[in-house]
Parts: structure tokens; sequence; C-alpha cells
């Protein structure tokens, strides 16, 4: 995925099973975050999409150095 691709994805594009999108609680571990500074990063980046109201992101998003502990401003 390339930063111009369109975000959110065509949902014809996506593939909850492809292994590519994690929960909020998946994605925390896999970038060893807690998943209260995951929900942030996905409040203020463009890196998750909502589906029947659970938060499921992209991991190539997720590891682009988008996500950090670092305090928002």
């Amino acid at each position: 995925m390339r930063a111009d691709d369109p975000w959110p994805p065509p949902a014809s594009e996506i593939d909850l099973n492809d292994g590519s999108w994690l929960t909020i609680e998946q994605a925390a571990g896999y970038a060893r975050q807690t998943p209260d500074n995951i929900r942030a990063s996905v409040r203020r980046l463009p890196i998750a999409i909502k589906v029947l109201g659970r938060i499921w992101v992209k991991k190539d998003r997720l590891i682009g150095g988008t996500v950090t502990n670092s305090p928002q401003k």
C-alpha cells in the first residue's frame, strides 16, 4: 500500500481474513504498544476501518512508523 492509495480502501478490496488486518488487541501486541495507545493512533491517523462495530487496523499502515508511544500535542 502506497501513501497515495485511497483511504479507506474500497470495500471490494478488503479481506479481513488475509492477515493484513488486526484487531486493536492484536495490533497492540504486534506493535508492542498498549491497546489505549493503538486506539489513540486510530483516532488521529488513517490506519483503521470499522466493520460491524469492530475496529480493524491495517498492518502495513501500523508498522509504517506512524504508531508511537509519544504523547499527543
